[in-house]
Formats: C-alpha cells, structure tokens, sequence
C-alpha cells in the first residue's frame, strides 16, 4: 500500500473502526480477509467513502461459507456463457438460478437447489443480488442478477486472490 494523502487519512478513521468492531463482534475470518480486501480497494481511491465500506461491512457480517461458495458461483458461471434475460431496450442482461447454479460444473461442492435458493434469498437481501419477481411473472423459479455492490466485493476478492497467488499479501 502506498503512502496515504491526507484526503485518504480521514475516512481510513471510520474505515478502521468499523472493520476492528467486526472483528471484536467475532466475524468469520474468511469475511475478515474479504472485508481487509474491500479496504484496500478503497483505500486506493482517490477520495475513499467511508459510509461505501459502512454499507459493505453490514452486507458481508455473517455470510456463511455457503452464502460465499454460491457468489464465487455466481461469479464465474456470470464470467462465462450464462442465460440472458431481455430487458426490452436496455438490451440483454445475464442472470442466474437456484436450479441452474445447482446443476453448474462450478457446483463442485454439491449445493443442493434448497441450500442455493436459500443463499440466493440471503444475497439479494443484503443488496448483493436483484430478484426479478417470478411470482409476479408467472415463472416457476426467481431469476436473480448481480448488483453493483456484488461487482465491487467481487472484483476487489478477485484482486485479493491474484495478489495472494502471485505471493505478495495484501490484506491483514
């Protein structure tokens, strides 16, 4: 990490406690080391927003290891070809579901279609995921699309795992 302006010192403050009252609290150590990812990722901004990294610590407090099995899922079956759902003009937008994340190649650990509906309804309720409604739309199963926060927490987890395989560790 380099040197911080002090532009960066002040919202490091709220930044640093609220990440020390997680661990005080005992979050999981795994949400401890996504958490120490996401603030180094803001720390590398130019102006960091303490209140972003508030809302995150609130998203990632209590994930199970399920819930992070089925969004690393969601991840890399979205990275590849995946359904596209069309949304009118906006044009096409990828989606995912319980049954299709269940029957995934990237299901190496045998999610049942009950324990990722279960995560799913977890992640859309902490902002991470948007559910599109089936009962409203007559279909027999929720499509769910990522949200802008779940791009965020993913893309600076990914940043973490390559940092960490190249040798060089990034977060405490």
């Amino acid at each position: 990490m380099q040197d911080l302006s002090q532009g960066q010192l002040v919202p490091l403050i709220p930044m640093a406690y609220k990440f020390f009252e997680a661990a005080k609290e005992g979050e999981y150590e795994r949400n401890l080391r996504i958490l120490a990812a996401f603030l180094r990722g803001e720390l590398e901004q130019r102006s960091p927003d303490a209140s972003n990294f508030a809302r995150m610590v609130r998203r990632v407090e209590g994930l199970s290891l399920t819930d992070l099995k089925v969004m690393a899922m969601i991840d890399v079956s979205l990275s590849k070809t995946m359904p596209f759902l069309d949304e009118g003009t906006k044009g096409k937008r990828p989606f995912v579901s319980a049954t299709m994340l269940s029957k995934s190649s990237q299901n190496k650990d045998g999610l049942t279609t009950i324990q990722i509906q279960e995560a799913l309804v977890d992640l859309a309720s902490r902002g991470f995921l948007i559910a599109d409604g089936a009962t409203r739309m007559s279909k027999s199963e929720e499509f769910y699309f990522v949200s802008s926060s779940f791009g965020d927490l993913m893309g600076r987890a990914r940043e973490q795992v390559v940092s960490e395989g190249n040798g060089t560790e990034t977060s405490g």
